[in-house]
């Protein structure tokens, strides 16, 4: 009988524990009874980033050699306003090629059966490298509005096996 009312008093203790926790829970705003805890459109604000590259859909970029550094004053009258916009994010923004030693008249290559066809320019991709950090989702919102940018990407971090 005694063993009996030792497992019953043990029960009832774990539940008012519980209770206790859900309670403590509920009143600190958090509901672990909710799947999902954010909506979709708030975990995807978090993702922000220091640097990024982007493809431009025509040369808008200005410098004397394409291995160089250049700063935000290096877009072309033409992108004008895609100046405006990134200096906004950040006036020390650096901006170099992602591949410098590739040559833009290498885009033309002649096939085995003599058709001469048009391959990526390769000279259009940059890396901006921003002083502070900017959320992703609304940099990838301005690209789509952008004819002038083709495609924006995050950072990749590569590492070797």
């Amino acid at each position: 009988m005694e063993k009996t009312s030792m497992n019953s008093q043990h029960r009832i203790a774990i539940t008012l524990a519980g209770f206790a926790v859900l309670l403590c829970l509920v009143l600190s705003g958090c509901n672990p009874l909710s799947a999902d805890k954010e909506p979709d459109e708030v975990k995807e604000r978090e993702f922000l980033v220091d640097n990024f590259v982007i493809k431009f859909s025509e040369a808008i970029i200005l410098m004397e050699t394409p291995s160089d550094t250049v700063g935000i004053g290096s877009f072309s009258e033409k992108a004008g306003h895609l100046q405006t916009y990134f200096a906004s994010m950040d006036e020390k923004v650096m901006i170099s090629r992602y591949f410098p030693d590739f040559d833009p008249s290498d885009t033309l290559r002649v096939t085995a059966a003599g058709d001469t066809i048009r391959q990526h320019n390769w000279a259009l991709i940059f890396t901006f490298n921003l002083s502070t950090f900017v959320s992703f989702p609304e940099l990838e919102e301005k690209a789509e509005d952008e004819p002038l940018i083709e495609w924006v990407d995050p950072p990749y971090e590569v590492a070797p096996d």
